[in-house]
């Protein structure tokens, strides 16, 4: 082999700082995921229940003030 035809390839990567072991840490947070089964009755509960709430009173304590006028500028029409 001449030595025109051989590449030059750079070393591997090796980083300055410890690496985490990322297979490891998907594995565990996999695991923690399923391993406590979620019991999602309340929401359905709780989510009708928020159709049938006032919120006029939750918007006024927010500083909404319902009298207050935004000032619009009048766009053209389009292609007149």
């Amino acid at each position: 082999m001449s030595s025109h035809t051989k590449r030059n390839t750079d070393p591997p990567y090796t980083p300055h700082f410890d690496v985490p072991d990322h297979k490891l840490a998907g594995i565990r947070l996999f695991d923690m995921m399923h391993s406590i089964p979620n019991d999602d009755a309340a929401d359905r509960f709780y989510a009708a229940e928020k159709e049938n709430i006032d919120d006029t009173g939750l918007l006024e304590a927010g500083g909404f003030d319902a009298s207050s006028q935004w000032d619009f500028f009048e766009l053209p029409d389009d292609g007149k």
